[in-house]
């Protein structure tokens, strides 16, 4: 039976010509050629990467975090992305919440999520970020954010991005976005019916079944070579700031062992990164971003009422150094995997004088593990939480969990 869903017709947020005809021939052409573009570069972030919106939706499931912060934490320090990694934080309450990041264009769409939650009921929120449920007017999403009270420098930074797309929703305009939605129009016409079929499965049982008798491993494998072999993120988004890879994995491992954890985990309609990855959209409710889940709601809502809020833009080693009150939760995402030289060696030690007694550090590395640091006066608790990182719905990430000794 033919789900309804997956017959609508996924965003056009780009041009359709950006992604190149796939057959395996050209698709290794394609992705080599973008490969070759950026070897031997190093890994510093390019010109013009933190005056756009890199992320608009969200490549972490910040359930882990959520799940390891104290409720009540005096102060929280969040690495912004896309706010959708900050937002579901406000359900444990936090005293102070600082979202930092180095680009200021991804701080004034996370004060834009965090606005639009405080002031918009859970069906007007969906609606007016574009998830799966009752569609909103473009007049009246520029009602809205008109009256978000967004700070004016964040305001006219939003506001283009939102012209540009005639005030349709802006939830897959960023860059990581975009290049997603490409490579998913591989895997749709590499995956033909099969792709349909898996997204019908309701239960992991029927999940299990599909992949023993009706998955495309072949296929599956073209896939993951063109993901791995192509550097694809490197060559489309990062040009040249992809962390440089000194895991054991292979790229194609890595990425083998992720994809595996997420079938084995939940069926993909109960996935947004495998919707995204694989559809080019969120299509189905039950896999929405933790942001959008409505039993979370009230309780980020009232987070978002108690806490003080504040955002920097800059480097989270030197916003750290500048704040006033200690840091009790720092969620660095994967911040720490693009350091290099000393930096990489010693930025726990720089953090340590802003941290407070027992500080938690939630780490996430992608592809680079710090080389030679000095980790002293930490101590690992990453076994602890075990069973929430196996939990993790975007397993792309190696996890590491600290905690300040005094």
């Amino acid at each position: 039976m033919e789900d309804p869903l997956l017959r609508r017709s996924p965003p056009a947020p780009h041009d359709p010509s950006e992604v190149p005809p796939v057959n395996e021939t050209a698709g290794n052409r394609f992705f080599f050629n973008a490969r070759r573009k950026t070897m031997g570069r190093r890994f510093s972030k390019p010109e013009g990467y933190f005056n756009k919106l890199n992320y608009t939706l969200s490549n972490e499931d910040p359930g882990l975090e959520l799940g390891i912060l104290p409720e009540g934490c005096p102060h929280v320090l969040a690495i912004a992305g896309s706010g959708a990694r900050v937002l579901p934080l406000f359900a444990k309450h936090p005293e102070v919440l600082s979202c930092v990041d180095a680009s200021t264009a991804q701080l004034a769409l996370t004060q834009l999520r965090i606005e639009s939650l405080r002031s918009l009921s859970h069906r007007e929120f969906l609606s007016f970020w574009g998830y799966p449920g009752e569609a909103m007017s473009p007049p009246d999403r520029k009602e809205i954010f008109q009256l978000c009270e967004l700070t004016p420098d964040f305001r006219k930074l939003l506001l283009p991005c939102f012209e540009e797309v005639a005030w349709e929703s802006i939830l897959y305009q960023g860059s990581w976005e975009k290049t997603i939605i490409g490579f998913s129009r591989h895997i749709q016409r590499l995956m033909g019916a099969s792709l349909e079929k898996f997204f019908l499965c309701r239960t992991l049982d029927e999940v299990h079944d599909f992949l023993l008798t009706a998955f495309p491993a072949r296929r599956w494998k073209l896939i993951l070579s063109l993901l791995a072999n192509a550097n694809t993120f490197n060559a489309l988004l990062y040009d040249g700031s992809f962390p440089k890879r000194n895991i054991p994995e292979s790229y194609f491992r890595w990425y083998a062992n992720g994809f595996e954890r997420l079938f084995k985990l939940s069926p993909a309609r109960e996935n947004y990164l495998l919707q995204l990855v694989m559809l080019g959209r969120v299509a189905f409710p039950e896999g929405m971003p933790l942001e959008a889940h409505p039993e979370l709601f009230h309780s980020m809502k009232s987070g978002i009422e108690k806490a003080e809020i504040r955002y920097s833009a800059g480097n989270v080693l030197d916003v750290s150094s500048s704040l006033a009150a200690p840091v009790d939760f720092l969620s660095f995402s994967d911040v720490p995997s693009y350091f290099a030289g000393e930096q990489e060696r010693s930025f726990l030690q720089r953090l340590k004088p802003s941290l407070g007694d027992k500080a938690i550090l939630a780490i996430r590395y992608f592809f680079h593990l710090p080389e030679k640091l000095d980790s002293s006066g930490f101590e690992n608790v990453t076994a602890a939480h075990r069973e929430r990182i196996e939990k993790d719905k975007t397993p792309f990430y190696r996890v590491e969990i600290l905690e300040k000794r005094s």
